[in-house]
């Protein structure tokens, strides 16, 4: 796992940090949207579920892999570095956006963002996605950060992804 701690980014109208406890009702409220998480893939109980959604929510906030996108003082986005892989130097993203906040290119600049980043402060090379085929969305947004579709799996309707990262200020 990489450790995001220091990952810090700001853009027009947003911040992109690591979550806290202190955020842990406004991931609450996001993560409240059942459908919304299961088109993610996050594996949580559902929020009728009481004290098991709130503990998973709890554990969200300690996490260092997971970074929440702030507009304004509202958390409507998660950012996510998974199966990490020092070996290979690669690792996946996973990433949602809450319905209000769509459509305005916030996530698509929050993740140009964070792959710079991760290509200056990390040994990644390689930063790969699954996206359902019909989350046009999310392609979209993939497109827009210069991703390449490397498998389409029709059974599972599922596309794979992948990114170069640039390593230095040359490559930019």
């Amino acid at each position: 796992m990489i450790n995001l701690s220091d990952c810090h980014l700001n853009g027009e109208g947003w911040l992109l940090r690591v979550l806290n406890p202190d955020d842990v009702h406004q991931l609450s409220y996001l993560l409240s949207d059942s459908q919304m998480v299961q088109q993610s893939g996050l594996m949580l109980p559902e929020p009728d579920e009481g004290i098991a959604f709130a503990w998973a929510i709890s554990q969200l906030t300690q996490r260092r892999d997971l970074l929440g996108l702030f507009i304004g003082s509202n958390l409507g986005g998660l950012i996510s570095l998974m199966s990490s892989d020092s070996q290979s130097q690669q690792a996946e993203i996973g990433y949602l956006l809450t319905r209000p906040f769509r459509k305005r290119g916030l996530m698509t600049h929050s993740i140009q963002a964070f792959l710079t980043w991760l290509g200056h402060r990390t040994s990644l090379k390689m930063v790969t996605a699954h996206v359902q085929m019909n989350n046009l969305s999310s392609i979209h947004v993939l497109e827009h950060c210069h991703f390449s579709i490397i498998k389409r799996n029709t059974v599972r309707q599922m596309i794979a992804w992948q990114h170069q990262l640039k390593k230095n200020k040359e490559e930019l």
